[in-house]
């Protein structure tokens, strides 16, 4: 049933504040069931779409609508964690609240990536991570 949920939701087609938040749980239940860092995850309520990197950035550039609000570039938390993260840049964000990052396995995904060289959250590399959770996400939904 939960697969059928989420392949209803046609994450695909959509962006943003669109995506269900079924889709974000059900990644984060693929990530905590097949990724050993993730065996003590604990599902909480988080019902609050956050863009890593910020709409309204304090420092940076703006990305385009389309990066922006990217599967790549969203993680879902609670509204209190959500206002914490404010317009901080997406490094900001890690070194301040990575007790938060640390607590959501996409979110957590997100910022390895970022930490990769050369350092830092961009579109590309927000592209090729919504690829890759598309991926887990169509494996699990087409079994």
């Amino acid at each position: 049933m939960l697969r059928k949920k989420v392949k209803e939701a046609e994450y695909t087609k959509t962006s943003g504040f669109g995506i269900q938040r079924i889709v974000f749980n059900f990644l984060d239940y693929i990530l905590a069931t097949t990724k050993e860092e993730y065996a003590n995850y604990s599902f909480r309520f988080r019902n609050s779409i956050e863009h890593f990197y910020p709409q309204h950035p304090s420092e940076g550039e703006y990305w385009e609508d389309e990066d922006l609000n990217s599967f790549g570039n969203l993680a879902l938390l609670s509204v209190s964690e959500n206002s914490r993260f404010s317009n901080l840049p997406p490094m900001a964000k890690y070194e301040y609240l990575k007790s938060v990052v640390n607590q959501n396995p996409k979110l957590n995904e997100m910022a390895k990536i970022m930490n990769e060289v050369p350092i830092g959250w961009t579109q590309e590399k927000a592209k090729k991570h919504k690829e890759k959770m598309f991926e887990l996400l169509e494996d699990k939904i087409t079994k």
